[in-house]
């Protein structure tokens, strides 16, 4: 991890948020849906999206939604997932990577908000590290869980069951959680 801690927002540059979330198409398209207005709403109040560079799923539908209101992209993949994921070449911004460890850290790096939608074990993976990181105190950013219908329920159960258990400090206020792209993007703002 980068030694770069939450950085203090300059003016004249937006705020970055980098949405951690599916890749793929198999999943319930209300996630999609509500990704996309999650990446319209984040443009229309001015916070730059970044995000794993595909055009599909969660992650490819919050691009769609960004850039048709209008905002600023930036897609970060992996050299091997440029077919997998069908790379969006519509991003301002594109990193392709040889390493999805280079990736993760670039994705981590670019952020001030991490916003983690609804996805797979990889998005499980990237949320986990972060969490780790900021519960360690090597960061101070942010995090959101945009708990789309209730899809990170249980795993919100298991960290609680972490914590009762003992092999965690009672730190819940280190995420947020949110309902809805509404939420995930009034989280984002009061997060300024």
């Amino acid at each position: 991890m980068s030694s770069q801690q939450h950085l203090p927002l300059a003016l004249n540059r937006p705020a970055r948020v980098t949405l951690y979330g599916g890749a793929s198409d198999a999943g319930p398209a209300q996630h999609r849906h509500a990704a996309e207005e999650l990446g319209a709403r984040l443009a229309s109040h001015g916070f730059d999206l970044v995000y794993g560079g595909g055009s599909t799923g969660i992650t490819g539908a919050a691009a769609r939604g960004a850039f048709e209101a209008g905002g600023y992209v930036t897609g970060v993949i992996s050299r091997f997932l440029e077919a997998k994921e069908i790379t969006n070449r519509g991003v301002k911004e594109l990193h392709i990577v040889d390493h999805m460890h280079i990736r993760k850290q670039i994705l981590f790096d670019l952020a001030h908000i991490i916003v983690v939608a609804p996805g797979g074990i990889g998005t499980l993976d990237e949320f986990c590290e972060v969490l780790t990181w900021k519960q360690l105190k090597r960061h101070n950013k942010p995090i959101i869980i945009a708990n789309f219908d209730g899809y990170w329920d249980s795993m919100l159960a298991t960290l609680h069951s972490i914590i009762k258990a003992g092999y965690w400090h009672n730190e819940t206020d280190l995420w947020q959680i949110a309902r809805s792209a509404n939420e995930a993007v009034q989280g984002c703002l009061n997060a300024l």
